[in-house]
């Protein structure tokens, strides 16, 4: 019987042979990832719930981004279109566009070309 998948928790898949974790969840939409992911999976977790293996291994955790992006960063897409980030592995970001409910993802390399950082508003008293 296979584990029961949960958010942050590694198991190994048996086709891929790679330690997984679920990066982030909402509804039945979840963003399933590895330690070199660019992309991941984005899409409901029943293709991965039959093949799952449970393992301890760590590698590829999610929460932390080699390029320094965190959850609730927000970016700039052509100058008008604003983006909220979700959820972050080493190599890639989940992005919610503001008045949406189906994010994106973004490796690091395409963030850096095509977004830029919005900075937060400065209060002056």
């Amino acid at each position: 019987m296979p584990p029961t998948l949960k958010m942050g928790e590694p198991f190994k898949h048996a086709v891929t042979g790679k330690v997984h974790h679920i990066a982030w969840n909402e509804g039945d939409l979840y963003w399933v990832t590895t330690g070199d992911s660019r992309y991941g999976y984005l899409g409901p977790i029943e293709p991965w719930q039959e093949y799952a293996i449970d393992t301890k291994a760590k590698s590829g955790a999610p929460g932390t981004n080699v390029d320094g992006w965190k959850v609730g960063d927000r970016v700039m897409y052509s100058w008008s279109k604003a983006l909220k980030v979700v959820a972050v592995i080493d190599k890639a970001v989940l992005l919610m566009p503001d008045g949406e409910t189906r994010p994106i993802v973004e490796p690091n390399d395409s963030i850096a070309k095509f977004y830029r950082r919005k900075k937060p508003p400065v209060k002056l008293f």
